[in-house]
C-alpha cells in the first residue's frame, strides 16, 4: 500500500500541469506531449486502439487481449530515386491491347532486336505479370522467392509519366494508404528518409497528415525506439511501467470509452490501480526483443547481411509492417540516376530492387501475411542505339520521362489460383489486364491515353484504387483521397479484386 500510495504521488507531480483534457485520439495525445519523436510514451497499443476504434474483450482490467481491428493488407512502398528504367527491360509494356501486345521494337527501354519479347525465351511469366527474362529487376526476385510463392503473385504495371531526377513528384500515396486500412499496432506509417513520405517523393499535398508522419526506420535500434516507456518509464522502474502498459493492453471496448472520458490525470492512476495485479494479461509483443530484427529467424534467414546499410533499413521496414507494427512503409532506394552508366552496372542496381522485393514478399509468406508492394521512380531513362557493355544491352543515355512506369505486386497468401488476385472477367490469365495506360509506335507513353498518364497525383489515386479493390472496397475511394477523378470509368484503371 504505501508503495501505492508513492506512486500516485509522484503520477500527480509529473501531471500537475497538466489541465482537465479527454484523450481519445493521437493528436489529442500529441498535444499534451505525450507523444515525441518516434516513441509513444504510455501504451502503444492505446493509442491505436484509441485511434482505429479497437475493440477489446470481455469487462476487466486482467482480461486476455482479444483480437485487434480488422487491418487491411500491409503495404511496402519501394521509391528508387533518380530515374530508374522500369518499363521494357525489367516489366514488359505493350501497346493498346495490353502487357502481352508487344511492341514492334524495345531499343529505347535498353533492349535489342534479339533480345524482343517476341523471340523465345525473352518473357517471363512466373508472376503472372511478364517481365523481361533478362531482366536484373527479375533476377532478385527469382533468387530470393520459391515456386509455389510465385504463384500466389500478381501485378500491374502504370505506362504513366513524372518529372525526371527531382523529388518533386507526388507519387507516394503512403497516408491514403493507411487511412484506406493499412494499420499499425505501434505507428501508422514509417519510412527511411526523414520526409513527409517517408522517401524522396513527395505525397499528394492533400493528403497530408501531421498526425500520422512517417517515423524513421533504419535499423534495428529504431524499431526498439517504437517501444520505448518514454515519460512514465521516467516516473517508475521498468517492471512497474511494464505492468502499466500491460493493463492498458487488456481494457474492454465499453472500459476503453469510459476511460477516453476522463481526464489525463484520471486516466494514468487507473492504469496504475489496476497495473500491479499480478495476474494482469502478459505480452511480449511490444518488448524490445519482440520488435528487434535481429532476433527474428525468418528476417535474418532472408536478410543475411545486417552489417549493410540497404539490407539493415529494408529487413527492418518489412519486419516492422509484416508483424502488424506499421501500417505503410517507405524503403528509400538511391542511385538509380541511369543516364551514362555501364548498363551491367544498371542491371546490378535493378537486381538489388529484385532481391528487395524478392525477400519482403518471402517474409509474407514465412509469417503467412498478404502484403502490397508499389515501386516507382522520378522520371526514367532512353537508350541508344549501341551495344557498349558486356551484357550485351543498350546503354541508358538521358532521362527520359516519355519512358516511365510504376509497378504494383499484390502477394496473397491463401490464394488458390490468381483468378483470386486480378479481375479477370471472362478472358484468360495470361492475357488479363495487367496494364493501364501503354507505349505507342514511337517506343514511348502515349501520356494522352487516360487520367493517370500525364498526371502523378491521379496516378496515386490509382493505385489506392487498386489497394482498395484488394478488399472489395474500391467504392470507397472517394472518402479516402477527397475525390474519385476516375467517376464511371474507375473500372478501366482496376487490376485487383477482393478473393
Amino acid at each position: 500500500m504505501k508503495d501505492k500510495k508513492i506512486d500516485k504521488e509522484k503520477i500527480e507531480n509529473t501531471l500537475k500541469h497538466l489541465k482537465e483534457h479527454r484523450l481519445k485520439t493521437r493528436r489529442d495525445f500529441l498535444s499534451q506531449g505525450l507523444i515525441s519523436g518516434i516513441t509513444y510514451s504510455l501504451a502503444p497499443s492505446l493509442f491505436g486502439m484509441l485511434k482505429m476504434g479497437q475493440a477489446l474483450g470481455a469487462e476487466g482490467c486482467n482480461d486476455a487481449l482479444a483480437q485487434a481491428v480488422n487491418k487491411k493488407t500491409p503495404v511496402i512502398l519501394i521509391d528508387l530515386s533518380g530515374g530508374s528504367n522500369i518499363a521494357g527491360s525489367n516489366v514488359l509494356v505493350g501497346d493498346q491491347q495490353g502487357q502481352h501486345s508487344y511492341l514492334a521494337n524495345y531499343r529505347r527501354l535498353g533492349l535489342p532486336d534479339n533480345m524482343r519479347p517476341t523471340n523465345a525465351g525473352m518473357v517471363n511469366n512466373e508472376f503472372g505479370i511478364k517481365f523481361h527474362s533478362r531482366s536484373g529487376m527479375l533476377k532478385g526476385i527469382l533468387d530470393n522467392t520459391t515456386t509455389a510463392l510465385r504463384a500466389k503473385v500478381d501485378g500491374g504495371i502504370f505506362c504513366a509519366s513524372s518529372d525526371n531526377d527531382t523529388q518533386n513528384n507526388p507519387h507516394n500515396p503512403i497516408y491514403w494508404l493507411n487511412k484506406a486500412g493499412a494499420q499499425g499496432d505501434l505507428v501508422a506509417t514509417a519510412g527511411t528518409r526523414d520526409s513527409r513520405s517517408g522517401g524522396r517523393s513527395r505525397i499528394p499535398a492533400s493528403s497530408f497528415d501531421p498526425t500520422i508522419a512517417p517515423v524513421i526506420i533504419t535499423r534495428p535500434e529504431d524499431c526498439a525506439g517504437l517501444v520505448s516507456l518514454g515519460k512514465i518509464g521516467n516516473v517508475f522502474n521498468e517492471s512497474k511501467a511494464q505492468k502499466i502498459l500491460k493493463t492498458m493492453e487488456n481494457m474492454s471496448e465499453r472500459r476503453l470509452q469510459q476511460f477516453s472520458q476522463k481526464s489525463l490525470p484520471e486516466q494514468v492512476k487507473e492504469v496504475v490501480a489496476c497495473g500491479f495485479d499480478t495476474s494482469a494479461f502478459t505480452s511480449g509483443k511490444f518488448s524490445t526483443a519482440g520488435v528487434d530484427p535481429r532476433r527474428d529467424t525468418d528476417v535474418t534467414a532472408l536478410w543475411n547481411n545486417l552489417g549493410d546499410g540497404n539490407q539493415r533499413k529494408q529487413a527492418s521496414i518489412a519486419k516492422m509492417v509484416l508483424d502488424g507494427y506499421v501500417g505503410v512503409g517507405t524503403i528509400e532506394m538511391g542511385g538509380y540516376d541511369y543516364h551514362g552508366k555501364d548498363r551491367v552496372d544498371t542491371d546490378r542496381r535493378d537486381e538489388r530492387v529484385g532481391q528487395a522485393i524478392g525477400r519482403i514478399l518471402s517474409l509474407a509468406e514465412r509469417k503467412q501475411k498478404d502484403v502490397f508492394i508499389y515501386i516507382f521512380s522520378d522520371g526514367s531513362a532512353s537508350a541508344n542505339t549501341k551495344i557498349t557493355d558486356a551484357n550485351g544491352k543498350y546503354r541508358f543515355t538521358n532521362d527520359d520521362e516519355n519512358r516511365s512506369a510504376t509497378v504494383m505486386l499484390s502477394y496473397k497468401h491463401n490464394a488458390s489460383s490468381r483468378a483470386d488476385i486480378l479481375r479477370v472477367g471472362t478472358g484468360n490469365l495470361d492475357t488479363a489486364k495487367r496494364q493501364i495506360g501503354y507505349y505507342n509506335t514511337n517506343i514511348a507513353l502515349d501520356k494522352s491515353a487516360n487520367l493517370v498518364s500525364n498526371n502523378v497525383e491521379n496516378l496515386a489515386k490509382a493505385v489506392v484504387a487498386n489497394y482498395l479493390a484488394l478488399h472489395g472496397e474500391e467504392s470507397r475511394l472517394e472518402e479516402i483521397v477527397g475525390n474519385n477523378p476516375f467517376g464511371t470509368s474507375l473500372e478501366d484503371y482496376l487490376i485487383f479484386k477482393k478473393a
